[in-house]
């Protein structure tokens, strides 16, 4: 039959890093690579080499090396990378999600169609969802043979399969949507796809991307947890946590669960301290029990148990997953206390106005709600790591939780994580990893590591968890009031900290303002801009100056406009500043998000300025040329980069630039 590189490709979906292909007079080690054309014989043994051979590669061909190469684990120790291709799942999904993608949505389209034409009931999503997951769980354990599944052929149709996913699962058999939806689906499921040769590990972290919707994603706040993201944080706490949860009565929660990414890792994690002498059902026993997880939405329950059960397949579910909303639950406060590890991807939206919930919260801010429960319920010996927006660093919403932290915990780690990491969320948040790994011991600070990963390096940091830049210091309650961020290049700040600062040799502020808004809350064009913007000057009533949406350039006047400085029109006392004086203009929003993020040119002719625009003025005119050659050299511009990172240049951090101590002569 089929030999060579096209009898291995035809079994890359399985993700294992390498294949043995047995011929009567030898075996050939095949390397899988990312791609077809990386697929190639390592080296081939002879019959009396295979021996010697096993025994030499007996820790990189172990099943443990094998499952933690499928599942792009750290690596613990030093791997013959030759055996591990490290991006062969990522590819591997995106293969499968291309494939998967458009079947599924085929399916649901189907059914979708077919139960508005033949019934005019509302159709519930949820239910379509349901039908959907129900068909494609009895497909996989049709498909790899297990139980009554086997002899199922397509004739059975939908409600036969159904019924035995049902039995398998221990649940009430139901009928979703009605025969014909359900046909529909189904004919488009069972006909189109295979799982026997698929891996398990790609299979179960694709049905969120693939089914979970736009709509449903930003109507809900969903921001799926990438896999690297979710093995990171559980990799970087402390074995212990893990092991013997039964023993301990301790258990793995994750709130706001999800697709239940990170109880799918904690259970690998768990599996490996497992002994080897446990039976299937015995791992899957101590699974059940250790694993909690939370979701308020239906369909995101399903999504849980349908992972978690892939994750440990073949086993039945009966996970401990409860369906209730994490700021109303009774449930939840009672499993923190209990909890040696909680995880958690909380939502990020805030909480609308008219909520009723928002009268029994302390913060209006989703994230900081949840952070403060876990705080004020998790064990004492506890652990956690958390997905947050990178605000909560220094945002006055998490005041109390950076304080709460450092008394509570000797190590804390931060992680700032590049906006490509939560693409399918297609979220604007930027954000940052939070682990607080070890309970305090006595001391008065927490060791603060600060891990960052940019755009360019964070497929390296996915496989590898090789970050970017790496800083640590040691933080005070008072200083994390105030934030939690550990500044790159803190030993050169730290050398500049008694020089002079701008606050000491010039004032700053934003520039003028209006009491009307040039653009409504859908980012449109009010008209306001035609009569406050003006191409031509009215004597006494308008100022040359910097407009709203100039581009500043280094050291270069933008193009001006005439901006109305009518006193009935203005928001502030920013007309009043001395316009005519000598100074600095620079822009307030960040020019990239890279680390050059500060344009500014010195001003001679008595220009103003809108207020995304920051103007300064020197104590000593003089120094405007110089000062605006310190606003734009490379001192400045990391020292906003690394004590701002991720916003806007503000008037406060202004204030604290270190600058130059300049003799008359220079």
């Amino acid at each position: 039959g089929p030999q060579g590189q096209h009898l291995v490709t035809e079994y890359r979906s399985l993700g294992a890093p390498f294949h043995f292909e047995v011929h009567s007079d030898r075996v050939a080690l095949w390397v899988v690579g990312h791609g077809i054309d990386g697929t190639r014989i390592q080296r081939e043994f002879r019959r009396e080499e295979l021996h010697t051979a096993f025994q030499q590669h007996v820790n990189d061909w172990s099943p443990e090396s094998v499952l933690r190469a499928k599942n792009i684990a750290f690596p613990r120790r030093n791997p013959q990378f030759d055996f591990y291709d490290f991006g062969l799942i990522p590819a591997l999904e995106d293969q499968i999600e291309r494939k998967l993608d458009p079947i599924l949505k085929s399916a649901l389209a189907a059914a979708q169609d077919t139960y508005r034409s033949t019934t005019t009931s509302r159709l519930d999503q949820r239910n379509l969802f349901r039908l959907a997951f129900r068909l494609l769980a009895g497909k996989v354990l049709h498909d790899r043979g297990v139980g009554k599944f086997p002899n199922l052929t397509k004739e059975a149709g939908p409600d036969i399969v159904l019924q035995r996913v049902a039995e398998h699962y221990g649940e009430a058999f139901s009928r979703i949507l009605n025969l014909p939806a359900r046909q529909a689906a189904f004919d488009e499921l069972w006909s189109r796809l295979d799982f026997r040769n698929l891996s398990i590990d790609v299979l179960t972290f694709i049905w969120s991307t693939t089914l979970v919707t736009k709509e449903i994603r930003d109507s809900l706040g969903i921001h799926t947890t990438p896999r690297p993201v979710a093995k990171y944080i559980v990799d970087r706490l402390p074995q212990e946590s893990f092991v013997d949860l039964k023993e301990k009565g301790g258990l793995v929660v994750e709130p706001c669960c999800g697709s239940a990414v990170f109880l799918v890792e904690a259970m690998q994690r768990i599996r490996d301290q497992l002994p080897n002498s446990l039976s299937p059902r015995q791992r899957h026993d101590h699974f059940r029990r250790a694993l909690v997880g939370f979701e308020q939405e239906t369909f995101g329950i399903e999504i849980a148990r349908l992972c978690l059960t892939l994750a440990d397949f073949p086993e039945r579910n009966r996970w401990q997953l409860h369906e209730e909303n994490v700021f109303t639950s009774t449930t939840l406060p009672t499993s923190l206390r209990n909890a040696r590890v909680v995880l958690c991807n909380p939502p990020f939206q805030d909480f609308a106005t008219n909520d009723p919930l928002r009268a029994h919260v302390r913060s209006p801010h989703k994230p900081a709600e949840i952070l403060r429960r876990i705080m004020l319920d998790l064990h004492p010996q506890g652990v956690f790591g958390l997905v947050l927006p990178r605000k909560f660093l220094d945002s006055v919403w998490y005041r109390d939780a950076r304080r709460a932290l450092v008394a509570r915990f000797d190590s804390l780690e931060i992680v700032s994580l590049p906006d490509v990491v939560f693409r399918q969320s297609e979220s604007e948040h930027e954000t940052a990893l939070l682990i607080a790994s070890q309970p305090r011991t006595g001391k008065n600070t927490s060791n603060v590591r600060h891990v960052r990963v940019s755009k360019a390096d964070w497929l390296h940091f996915a496989h590898f968890h090789k970050p970017t830049s790496d800083d640590s210091h040691f933080t005070t309650q008072d200083e994390a009031t105030n934030a939690l961020s550990v500044p790159q290049l803190n030993e050169l700040w730290l050398y500049l900290a008694e020089t002079q600062t701008l606050g000491d040799v010039a004032t700053a502020s934003r520039g003028i303002e209006w009491n009307v808004p040039l653009i409504d809350e859908d980012r449109k064009e009010t008209g306001n801009r035609q009569r406050l913007v003006l191409d031509e000057p009215i004597p006494g009533e308008t100022r040359e100056g910097v407009p709203p949406g100039a581009k500043i350039s280094l050291f270069q006047k933008p193009d001006t406009k005439h901006l109305v400085m009518r006193p009935e029109d203005q928001r502030g006392k920013a007309y009043e500043l001395p316009w005519d004086l000598p100074k600095v203009i620079l822009n307030k929003a960040r020019r990239s998000r890279g680390p050059w993020r500060i344009s500014a040119f010195a001003d001679f002719d008595r220009l103003t300025c809108y207020q995304t625009f920051i103007a300064v003025w020197p104590h000593d005119p003089a120094m405007t040329t110089a000062l605006a050659a310190t606003l734009n050299g490379p001192i400045a511009n990391a020292f906003f980069f690394t004590k701002k990172e991720g916003f806007d240049v503000t008037i406060a951090i202004i204030k604290e630039l270190p600058v130059p101590l300049l003799s008359e002569w220079q």
